[in-house]
């Protein structure tokens, strides 16, 4: 009888020694390949980005990919857009590559961020989205490593992502 229970409890040690290093490994992979997760001045302000979405211009052209993402990397080049918006690349750190699409070669490889509403509006018909509406996101120079934070969208209009409207961007080490 004690040979069966003796049998049995191995056969059970086995069991969990074996299932806890698989949920090790499972964790390891988990954390080597799971996106960052955003410091707290990251986290995405839904009121901010509502308001936001309601001065974007044509957003139709704009298939939203996730409603709040943050990124991290630097700043390559900064271009006054005539809808109001600046048009800026940024060189994305590498756990953030998966946000570049393939149209985004056109872009130096880079991801595309839209600050919105950020200067005067030169081009007519996107004058109304603008309309005495300022928005304060710090805008950086070239050079600079930065956090932004706001919508994944593809521009269906250019064939890039980007993230558009902007809702925060700020100066990292």
């Amino acid at each position: 009888m004690k040979l069966p229970a003796l049998f049995l409890t191995i056969i059970m040690c086995l069991v969990l020694v074996f299932s806890d290093a698989k949920a090790s490994f499972r964790s390891e992979v988990a954390s080597e390949t799971a996106t960052p997760q955003p410091p707290a001045s990251l986290v995405c302000d839904n009121s901010a980005l509502q308001l936001l979405w309601s001065h974007v211009y044509n957003p139709q052209r704009l298939l939203v990919r996730r409603p709040c993402v943050h990124a991290t990397g630097t700043v390559v080049l900064l271009r006054p857009e005539p809808d109001g918006d600046i048009h800026i690349q940024v060189r994305v750190d590498p756990p953030y590559q998966n946000m570049v699409a393939p149209g985004n070669s056109r872009q130096g490889g880079n991801l595309v961020i839209e600050p919105i509403c950020m200067h005067r509006v030169d081009q007519p018909d996107a004058k109304a989205a603008c309309a005495g509406f300022t928005f304060p996101v710090s805008i950086f120079p070239a050079g600079t490593h930065v956090g932004i934070r706001g919508p994944l969208v593809f521009d269906h209009q250019h064939g890039w992502s980007e993230i558009h409207p902007v809702e925060k961007m700020v100066r990292l080490p």
